[in-house]
């Protein structure tokens, strides 16, 4: 109770948040809400994380059910795109992706980003918020498809090979 009263530094507003230090740093100049001393307000940090956009999918949301736990985190954040409609210019923060889960499935997500923008299946953004990400117009049924577990995408499977 006495630490909900207390401003938060940095780090420890960032770990709140799920994000790099510096990426607080540049949210509050990006959205003017930087103080002198590097203190946040709980309120300020909430207000922060909605203006950047910040959601925890994982903390609520289950992955799906499967054998490998790369393969449930690469269909599970394809999953999130389609069924929030996340298509051309609706978008979210590419870290909402993978935000609170293991870092071995936040490096097979953002990989898997990486060859689904090579195909032009996703596409991202440069954005105050961050670096925004969603499905390229068009491609929801084939990434629906290896949400669901219906199709097997080869390049996407040489990333969980072998784990």
């Amino acid at each position: 109770m006495l630490g909900e009263l207390r401003p938060l530094g940095l780090s420890d507003a960032a770990r709140s948040l799920g994000v790099d230090p510096f990426e607080v740093v540049r949210l509050m100049v990006a959205f003017e809400k930087l103080h002198e001393r590097l203190l946040l307000k709980h309120d300020d940090v909430d207000a922060l994380r909605e203006a950047a956009g910040i959601e925890d999918w994982w903390r609520e949301t289950k992955l799906p059910e499967d054998t490998n736990r790369l393969r449930a985190a690469v269909r599970g954040a394809l999953h999130q795109l389609v069924s929030r409609r996340l298509i051309g210019e609706v978008t979210t923060r590419l870290d909402n992706l993978w935000r609170a889960l293991a870092l071995d499935q936040q490096v097979a997500i953002e990989q898997a980003v990486m060859m689904l923008l090579e195909e032009e299946k996703l596409l991202t953004a440069a954005s105050p918020r961050g670096v925004q990400v969603s499905i390229a117009p068009g491609a929801e049924g084939e990434l629906d498809a290896i949400a669901n577990g219906e199709t097997e995408h080869a390049e996407l499977a040489m990333l969980w090979q072998g784990s």
